[in-house]
């Protein structure tokens, strides 16, 4: 290095003033796609969150950015700047934002390195990292299983390598410690419709109650409980669990307290997740939040109990689960939508009467 440093300064000054300063305004100016749509290209990350017919992106302190391309035709990235590539095993006497730069026969070249292949993990395209220092399952649904860490939830994939050590960049000029960066990107909820304002239970959903009478009247679900008993309707998701946590919407018309309870799949757990103030004489919405730390369980069953025991009927609508939380619940559908009511007329029958048959005289009562 200080053979090069002696050759370059007392040999060749005009090489430093024309060449460098060309090399550095390159480097500078080199091209990053996603600049043009107002995003920096990303610097460390080769993680594909996302793609489209610009290109690949990922995510870097909480922003998108851009993975830049390898130039079609050529492996050598120093082509684009105006140089050539240096040949395998050319020490490193410059590094900058381009790459690491050689010198051979007195002139620059860029030192190609190898660059790992663009790992796509399925999570991210959902807005999740894959995990990284867990491989245990917290929770399953159609898209994959899944981790926390650091208290976040993470994808479980396979063909990660579960490691903690910090990986370390090392150069000719300065060593490098990166550390990954933690991408926190809210989840998107998932609904499920469990009762609109029809005359039947959504497909799927079925009655597990218990002293009480369930029935469909004036587009809601009407519960009348035997008095004194607490009777309850309990609504089981037959197709599979909720998983763990989340939020319950619905619309009620009540006179009396209503329990709002959900039971674990193996029918051993079962906690208050909040009721209602019992004065609804109107249906009104409540919105309660399943605490996953008072209850890690899974479950699959929304149970509504007549909390005071008094045997009034109280009527339901909209009755909806989130995975997300309550303050944050969108309805998925219209729920200000009640079909309207509708009173079949009574059929009348008409009623004939016989006048006149084919026989020799007219019928009694009946004179021509």
């Amino acid at each position: 290095m200080l053979h090069f440093a002696m050759w370059f300064f007392n040999n060749k000054k005009m090489l430093m003033k024309l060449g460098v300063s060309a090399l550095f305004i390159t480097s500078a100016c080199a091209a990053c796609w996603s600049e043009s749509k107002g995003y920096s290209c990303c610097k460390e990350t080769t993680i594909v969150v996302s793609e489209d017919s610009d290109g690949q992106w990922g995510i870097e302190n909480g922003n998108w950015c851009g993975i830049p391309k390898e130039e079609p035709g050529s492996s050598c990235w120093a082509e684009s700047q105006g140089y050539n590539c240096c040949p395998p095993g050319t020490k490193a006497e410059f590094v900058d934002n381009s790459g690491s730069w050689g010198v051979v026969n007195n002139e620059w070249c860029g030192i190609v390195e190898d660059k790992p292949v663009p790992k796509t993990c399925w999570s991210e395209k959902l807005g999740f990292p894959c995990c990284t220092t867990t491989t245990k399952v917290e929770y399953t649904d159609s898209d994959g299983k899944w981790g926390t860490e650091n208290g976040e939830w993470c994808g479980l994939d396979n063909s990660v390598v579960i490691t903690t050590a910090r990986k370390t960049t090392t150069t000719t000029r300065r060593t490098t410690t990166t550390t990954r960066r933690t991408t926190t990107v809210a989840r998107r909820a998932t609904y499920s419709v469990i009762y609109k304002a029809e005359n039947k239970l959504e497909s799927g959903y079925e009655n597990w109650g218990w002293d009480s009478q369930l029935t469909f009247k004036d587009n809601a679900m009407k519960v009348v409980a035997d008095p004194r008993s607490y009777g309850a309707v309990s609504i089981k998701n037959m197709r599979k669990d909720y998983g763990k946590g989340g939020s319950i919407r619905f619309d009620v018309k009540s006179t009396g307290r209503v329990n709002v309870r959900v039971e674990s799949t193996d029918e051993k757990e079962n906690i208050l997740i909040g009721n209602t103030n019992g004065d609804d004489s109107d249906f009104r919405t409540y919105k309660f939040d399943i605490d996953v730390n008072d209850f890690p369980y899974s479950f699959d069953r929304i149970t509504l109990e007549d909390g005071s025991g008094n045997g009034d009927p109280f009527y339901i609508r909209y009755l909806i689960y989130s995975t997300g939380s309550a303050s944050d619940f969108v309805d998925p559908i219209d729920t200000s939508y009640v079909p309207p009511v509708t009173t079949r007329k009574p059929v009348s029958r008409a009623v004939y009467t016989t006048i006149f048959k084919s026989v020799s005289s007219m019928p009694s009562g009946y004179d021509n």
